[in-house]
């Protein structure tokens, strides 16, 4: 058994860190600026360095992870290694550092408290640390000890928690403190935790009490521990505070935004054969879970093995756990720690198993990084039983050889162990060219895959003292300390990745091959207001998802927000063409300012029209236009909230000629004329605007008029056979009837008539021939360049 004090863990981990940093010396030479989830943290950590922060960092899920812990560590980095001491060039290059350090500490501990219990070669230990980190950063972004991103930070205390556990079960109780510490930081760090942390956690204590209580002692056991106990309460009290805090301030807090969630996505339930892969790909060092998943089991397997570093690890590990095994088996004494870490690491793979199968969305690897310390516990649990049958004199060769190898092991493989933040200086350029705003705070706006861009901005321009906003939807990234109460009232410094025209009153604020940043000030706007899923500039907007190709999903209620002016047309009222659809099932309100304009219930792409009375318009006010679809939800494997599909919209003053009264059963009004065409007509072929359609002799064509009223039509096309023989063609509807001659040359053929609304049925019926080129499709009649186009 090692000494009460033991130094040896210390030293030689003090060792391994500054060889980290020294292979990171970029650390302290050159300055990052971040972006991205990086510069989301830092914008938090801003309130931590205040002690204003009380939750963690954001989910993607919209809500905030319980605690902040790892925050105002980072915080303590940037004071203490940027602001204090100067000894890096920037702030988050503070923030690395002591990641890199606290990493070493919590390994420190570890190895501490496993060497309480058994031997273990500190240098071999190192030795297995490097090797895993080295084989989790190449099989994927650098993660493992050298990264700050909050998915990578669990790893060791994982690790630490997992071996504390096992010493309180072997009877430590001094190690309840690192027990508790490792595991609040797993909670802090991510509301999954709650499921190990509650569980390991709560079982080891349950354990040992129950096990005092069988030996009758339960009392004196606990008031003899009573340090222990003690200085581990005050542990979890002083990490609960602040989220306890959180909910007991805020209306609605954190604790709302996760039941949320809950309610969202709680009853999400994957196949256990995925969560057993989803497992399997962390075993095999696989950087890319989702795909490897989609190839099976055994898909996963030869991914894994292919490489021959995996392959040896593994054959290495193995070998060298089955004769740790057969030495501790065959030992007289053996230390039931290990025993207990057994059960401890067995337990973590059915718990992560179990999460596996109710994981929300894609099976990404860094959802679970921190299984990886598991690798690390094998490690351990190997070496530990091996080293109970060495001889002092082999133990101190093998130590040696090892630290050894760490150097040069460390030296070949140094761009593993390295950081790879890459710098974004555009970034904070922009910040600097940023001006203080003369009517208070910039409103931040810019395109959903512009965000992490935007970010980084919005955290250069915190450090330098220049207040932003950002829209509401964006408050569980940019924290609801810095949303617009207001958008459309402040300047607008758009943000964009794009070629993006500014006029003045818009003046370039920033330009640059990475982004340009504009920056407009506050105006009404003017009727007609035209809106697209990817220019929302003058406007604010709440419950939209991510925009794609050309539409965007609403989710259950989504608004849009915009200062009009005071000068509107004189006109008895307003009109509001919607395009877009709703799911079956799925129908959608529209209203403005409150008002009910009706319902939108059609499941293909149409435009709406609705009469907008003049008194629904608030003219030099904030006006807000709502869709809002009560039966949105997940469909299919998407697992977003989904309402309606928006394309477009147009708010606009009616024409003279159009009506002004309102019928609630009549309203919307749909203005689109679309065509089936029949099983006989075959695709279009060729390219815009030049396309074209074979049919075979008979087509019956029919166009459905969604209008509420008859809409005139013109519809033309050039017609056309492979024949240069003339052939009859005649075309009957309830509306007209031609009768016309077709060949090989192209014939124009033009018609103007009104459809009622409904469905009509247009026949088009050709005696020719049919194709001899072989084609085996019966091609008879060619429609080019077809077009229907109704009269506004």
């Amino acid at each position: 058994m090692a000494q009460t004090r033991d130094s040896v863990p210390l030293i030689l981990t003090t060792g391994f860190v500054l060889m980290v940093l020294a292979l990171n010396f970029q650390i302290f030479a050159q300055p990052i600026v971040e972006a991205g989830d990086y510069a989301a943290n830092s914008l938090l950590v801003q309130q931590a360095r205040h002690f204003r922060l009380l939750t963690g960092h954001y989910s993607r899920w919209q809500f905030q992870h319980p605690g902040p812990a790892f925050l105002y560590v980072f915080a303590l980095g940037e004071f203490l290694f940027h602001d204090l001491l100067h000894v890096v060039p920037a702030a988050y290059n503070g923030q690395l550092l002591i990641t890199i350090i606290f990493n070493g500490a919590l390994l420190c501990a570890t190895l501490y408290v496993f060497r309480r219990h058994a031997k273990l070669s500190v240098p071999l230990a190192l030795l297995a640390t490097e090797v895993v980190t080295v084989l989790v950063n190449v099989s994927g972004p650098p993660s493992m000890l050298i990264s700050n991103w909050m998915p990578d930070v669990l790893l060791f205390p994982f690790l630490l928690f997992a071996v504390s556990a096992a010493s309180v079960l072997a009877g430590e109780t001094r190690d309840l403190p690192f027990l508790a510490l490792s595991g609040m930081l797993l909670i802090h760090a991510h509301v999954a935790q709650f499921l190990f942390v509650g569980v390991i956690g709560g079982a080891t204590v349950a354990y040992v009490l129950l096990r005092a209580q069988r030996h009758g002692g339960l009392r004196s056991f606990v008031f003899e521990r009573r340090r222990d106990f003690a200085v581990t309460a005050l542990i979890v009290f002083v990490f609960a505070v602040p989220p306890l805090l959180e909910i007991a301030r805020d209306r609605p807090n954190n604790l709302d935004a996760m039941l949320a969630y809950l309610h969202r996505f709680g009853g999400a339930r994957n196949n256990i054969g995925m969560a057993i892969g989803y497992f399997a790909c962390f075993l095999l060092f696989i950087g890319a879970p989702e795909p490897a998943l989609a190839k099976g089991p055994a898909g996963i397997l030869a991914i894994g093995s292919s490489r021959f570093c995996v392959a040896a690890y593994w054959m290495t590990l193995t070998l060298l756990f089955v004769a740790g095994l057969c030495r501790y088996t065959a030992a007289k004494q053996r230390a039931p720690f290990l025993r207990y870490l057994t059960w401890v690491g067995s337990g973590s793979v059915v718990l992560f198993v179990f999460w596996g199968t109710r994981i929300t969305g894609g099976f990404f690897a860094f959802n679970g990084t921190f299984i990886y310390s598991l690798h690390l516990v094998a490690w351990f649990l190997s070496l530990a039983m091996i080293e109970t049958g060495l001889s002092r004199r082999v133990a101190r060769r093998l130590s040696a050889l090892a630290l050894a190898v760490v150097l040069i092991f460390g030296m070949v493989e140094r761009k593993a162990l390295r950081s790879s933040v890459e710098s974004q200086p555009d970034d904070l350029q922009a910040a600097l060219a940023v001006p203080t705003s003369r009517f208070g705070t910039l409103a931040l706006t810019f395109e959903h895959k512009d965000w992490p861009r935007a970010v980084g901005l919005a955290t250069s321009m915190e450090r330098m003292g220049k207040p932003f906003c950002v829209n509401p939807n964006w408050s569980f990234m940019f924290s609801r300390d810095n949303v617009c109460p207001d958008m459309r009232m402040a300047d607008q410094l758009w943000l964009t990745t794009g070629i993006v025209p500014c006029k003045p009153p818009c003046r370039y604020i920033y330009r640059s091959t990475a982004f340009s940043l504009t920056r407009t000030p506050p105006r009404p706007v003017t009727l007609p207001l035209e809106v697209d899923p990817h220019d929302w500039r003058g406007l604010d907007r709440t419950g939209f998802n991510e925009g794609e190709a050309s539409y965007c999903w609403t989710q259950k209620h989504a608004s849009i927000r915009f200062w009009l002016s005071p000068k509107l047309p004189t006109v008895s009222c307003f009109r509001i063409a919607l395009t877009g659809y709703a799911l079956p099932g799925r129908p959608a309100q529209l209203g403005v300012n409150g008002r009910t304009l009706g319902t939108l219930s059609k499941i293909v792409p149409d435009t709406a029209l609705f009469v907008v009375p003049r008194e629904a318009i608030r003219p030099g006010e904030i006006n807000s236009i709502s869709l809002d679809t009560d039966t949105a939800g997940p469909v299919g494997g998407d697992i977003r909230e989904i309402g309606f599909d928006f394309v477009s919209l147009v708010l606009r003053a009616a024409t003279p000629d159009e009506s002004c009264v309102v019928d609630q059963a009549a309203q919307p009004d749909y203005t689109s004329i679309s065509i089936d065409w029949p099983p006989g007509c075959y695709p279009l072929e060729g390219t815009p605007p030049h396309q074209w359609r074979w049919c075979g002799p008979d087509t019956r064509m029919v166009i459905h008029n969604s209008s509420s009223k008859p809409r005139r039509l013109t519809l033309g096309a050039d017609l056309s056979t492979e024949h240069e023989n003339p052939a009859s063609l005649k075309i009957r509807s309830s509306f007209f009837a031609d009768t016309m001659v077709v060949s090989r040359r192209r014939l124009t053929y033009v018609r103007t008539f009104t459809v009622p609304p409904g469905d009509h049925t247009i026949v088009f019926t050709c005696l020719a021939s049919r194709s001899s080129s072989g084609d085996p499709r019966n091609l008879v009649l060619r429609f080019e360049n077809f077009r229907v186009e109704a009269d506004k």
